[in-house]
């Protein structure tokens, strides 16, 4: 059951099997030594319950206060990305976002681009035009995406897009991308 709240969009109650990727995560974790996470867009927590239960330090974030009457991780940090930033106190490894940034209007994206820039690997996946959803206000081609974070200093990582791409299905798996924060790592 889809649980919506207005411009923040919704979340699935109970878990969206369509973007729950365990394989996906595990293979990161690895090949990415992933020892911390920020969890964008967590809605009730199910990845980042996976990442804790696999020794990663988690920073999940929603906008929705809805999520935590049903929340399978605790804590889950409340924003609304709409309202300013959200900037983590210290550099994460890796940012996790699936299905969060279509719905974000586009004069708001470098709010939550602040958040992604406090970690060393970005992986995110978005609704493609026209695919429709609930509040989906920023449907875009992935060209979109990756100018966006290129010119937040981010570097496309399309080798191993394609190859993680393998590892998911659904949503992950049509539009996933995977970037390098050059502004970190060089």
């Amino acid at each position: 059951m889809m649980i919506k709240d207005n411009h923040l969009g919704g979340f699935v109650l109970n878990g969206d099997e369509r973007t729950y990727y365990p394989q996906l995560w595990e293979t990161l974790i690895n090949d990415f030594n992933i020892k911390s996470l920020i969890d964008v867009g967590c809605g009730e927590g199910h990845s980042s319950y996976f990442f804790h239960n696999r020794f990663v330090e988690v920073l999940a974030i929603d906008g929705s206060k809805k999520v935590l009457d049903s929340a399978v991780f605790d804590p889950i940090v409340i924003h609304d990305y709409c309202t300013g930033p959200y900037i983590p106190d210290k550099i994460y490894d890796f940012v996790w976002c699936c299905e969060f940034v279509e719905h974000i209007e586009e004069k708001y994206i470098p709010n939550f681009i602040a958040t992604f820039k406090k970690a060393k690997y970005v992986a995110f996946s978005h609704a493609l035009p026209k695919q429709g959803g609930y509040h989906h206000v920023n449907e875009r081609e992935p060209l979109y995406w990756i100018r966006i974070m290129e010119s937040n200093g981010f570097e496309y990582m399309e080798e191993e897009s394609l190859k993680y791409r393998k590892l998911a299905h659904d949503y992950f798996q049509v539009s996933g991308l995977i970037f390098k924060n050059n502004t970190l790592l060089g």
